[in-house]
């Protein structure tokens, strides 16, 4: 048994050790650019340093003109040296800053941290990418017709791929414009538009395609044309069908005068 009544108190040293190391988060995965309206993933690491536990532990996103899908996320307990990993769709609507922050409590007293991403528009890497090639441009019967291949050299489908003329041309029948559909990585096709124009040397090509998330794109291709000459246009002709029965007529006739000749 102790006595300290004479004393008054007790004192025994001890030792209190405050732990107050943040938690630790990691981008896992992002973009090497953004684009407006275009969903892009990314991946974040939620880990606990600490030689405690952490409870009720939140991941919010925080930024202006960003759509993020889930908008939280909830992770709960983290025991010492374990990790979460959480990710988010986010579809930004400008250039701006992402701001993953977590709230977690340590006992009774909340604490966060957080870590910002830069959302920077530019062109993808993986992106759909049609090109034209093979063009030849014919005039006739008063207007032009033009005919290529367009191909997709990027690595992500081009969907609803539809080419028209545009700028001063007039797009005519039979293709006023010329439907693709859906173009696979590496893939092609032919195409054919028919147009009108006056007075002018080179007309716009518009190709316009949408991306898996329905984000509408476009592309302008200039192409040369040809100039409108009196012989460019094709002259009416004779018919085949024509054109035989006239040499049948005529080895007829000749054959007659032959023959008459041949009596006297």
């Amino acid at each position: 048994s102790l006595d300290f009544r004479d004393a008054g108190y007790l004192r025994y040293p001890i030792q209190v050790r405050v732990e107050n190391d943040p938690l630790e988060i990691s981008i896992l995965e992002k973009p090497d650019t953004f684009g407006a309206g275009r969903k892009d993933r990314v991946g974040i690491l939620v880990g606990n340093p600490r030689d405690n536990p952490v409870s009720g532990a939140v991941v919010h996103i925080l930024g202006e003109g960003i759509d993020a899908t889930p908008s939280s996320y909830f992770i709960g307990n983290l025991n010492p040296d374990q990790a979460q990993r959480v990710s988010f769709n986010i579809t930004p609507q400008q250039p701006s800053v992402i701001e993953f922050r977590v709230d977690y409590k340590n006992g009774v007293n909340p604490h966060a941290t957080s870590v910002k991403v830069p959302v920077e528009f530019g062109l993808s890497k993986t992106e759909a990418n049609p090109l034209l090639s093979n063009i030849v441009v014919e005039y006739q019967d008063g207007r032009y017709a033009l005919t290529g291949d367009v191909y997709n050299a990027g690595l992500e489908v081009a969907n609803s791929v539809v080419l028209g003329a545009g700028g001063d041309a007039v797009p005519v029948d039979p293709y006023q414009t010329y439907v693709v559909g859906s173009l696979e990585p590496d893939d092609f096709s032919s195409f054919e538009i028919t147009f009108s124009a006056e007075n002018i040397t080179t007309v716009p090509v518009v190709v316009s395609y949408r991306d898996v998330d329905g984000n509408p794109f476009e592309k302008i291709y200039p192409v040369s044309i040809p100039a409108q000459t009196p012989g460019s246009a094709k002259e009416p002709g004779i018919a085949l069908p024509i054109i035989g029965g006239l040499i049948a007529c005529a080895a007829v006739i000749g054959g007659a005068i032959w023959y008459s000749w041949k009596k006297r």
